[in-house]
């Protein structure tokens, strides 16, 4: 139970840290 909580965690912080750098990617090739 422990470990598919961990693993929910790590998947929501990908997810979250893909979308950033995919924002990030369109802010820096706009300027």
């Amino acid at each position: 139970m422990l470990m598919n909580q961990i693993y929910q965690l790590i998947y929501f912080l990908m997810i979250r840290l893909v979308l950033l750098v995919y924002i990030y990617e369109i802010i820096g090739s706009t300027n």
